[in-house]
């Protein structure tokens, strides 16, 4: 009996001492769920893979949103960095015509956009900048889904996509965002 509870104790503090190391799906980044609360979220797959705003460059926030509705018919403007090593990588959205929920196809002649830009960390050196108005073909190359437009609450969210040839980005050719969701409070 002696022995039996020796060895429980044993086993028991061998147990606790051992350090929970994480799991793949633990480590791995995984979208924001999509919401409508303002919880201040932004994520999309860029070629597949999970980009996530991340990192502080000294300026500004690495996602935020702008809501003009008195300026060209209502201006949405979304933008976002992600720091990785001596590089930043934007993504920027907007429109203008957008104060309401509503489906807003973007093609090369609207005047919505989607940048997608890479620089040196110090912004000494621009790699590339992608706006997908002007390269794109004469086709629809995505859209921004707004969801809540809620000026009263200061609450906006939504979903998005597009397809894109890439200059020199590093990013694969071409840029496909999917599956894009951002909720933001201001």
């Amino acid at each position: 009996m002696k022995k039996t509870l020796t060895a429980f104790l044993l086993i028991s503090l061998i147990a606790i001492s051992c350090k929970k190391t994480k799991t793949e799906s633990e480590s791995v980044d995984q979208l924001p769920p999509i919401t409508q609360t303002g919880a201040n979220t932004f994520g999309c797959l860029l070629n597949g893979n999970v980009w996530l705003p991340k990192g502080y460059d000294g300026r500004f926030v690495n996602s935020r949103i702008t809501i003009d509705p008195t300026y060209a018919d209502g201006d949405l403007t979304i933008r976002t960095y992600r720091i990785e090593g001596d590089f930043i990588y934007d993504i920027s959205i907007g429109s203008d015509s957008i104060k309401s929920i509503g489906y807003y196809p973007i093609g090369k002649f609207e005047r919505a956009k989607f940048v997608v830009q890479k620089s040196k960390k110090d912004l000494s050196v621009f790699y590339c900048l992608t706006n997908c108005g002007i390269i794109s073909e004469n086709l629809p190359i995505g859209y921004i889904r707004v969801t809540r437009y809620d000026l009263q609450n200061r609450i906006f969210s939504g979903e998005f996509a597009f397809t894109f040839n890439n200059t020199d980005c590093g990013l694969g050719n071409p840029i496909q965002i999917t599956q894009g969701r951002f909720d933001y409070r201001l």
